[in-house]
């Protein structure tokens, strides 16, 4: 009896340690830092604004990294050559990614919203100073997409 449930405690321990454990920050992308540009300092509101972007930024590519992270052990593989559990990760892995993006998501289409908004108002100067935000989300896409070029190529 001993036995079974120092089984189970270790199982279980085992278990919510893997679903827990989050990528160290060396396997991600380092976290995108958006400097407020002088011409827009002083405006309040769109400083606010551009550190919400860097933090909707910073989820988006995060889930994106987790995504490929967690699915490495399924790339190639058909879906009748997994089994019962493989397919039960997955579920769960696009459950936790779903979730994940829907936020990132609400976020983005809420700072492009803005954007549109802050832009009437704005100085061709501080326009300009707003647009760097967009474009570093640009880049960072990009640097996603090189990291994960070869995500479908089998050793």
């Amino acid at each position: 009896m001993k036995i079974k449930l120092t089984f189970v405690v270790l199982l279980v321990v085992l278990l919510s340690h893997s679903c827990n454990n989050k990528p160290s920050s060396s396997d991600r992308l380092a976290p995108l830092k958006i400097d407020v540009p002088p011409e827009l300092k002083d405006k309040k509101e769109i400083v606010e604004f551009i550190k919400d972007s860097e933090e909707a930024i910073n989820l988006y590519s995060n889930t994106a990294e987790e995504l490929a992270k967690d699915c490495k052990e399924f790339i190639g593989k058909k879906e009748e050559d997994l089994n019962m559990l493989d397919k039960v990760k997955m579920v769960a892995i696009f459950g936790q990614f779903t979730a994940n993006f829907s936020q990132g998501a609400i976020k983005y289409s809420e700072m492009l919203d803005q954007t549109s908004v802050f832009e009437e108002g704005l100085t061709e100067e501080q326009t300009a100073a707003l647009a760097t935000v967009l474009e570093l989300f640009n880049q960072r896409m990009e640097q996603l997409e090189e990291k994960y070029k070869d995500i479908n190529v089998q050793p």
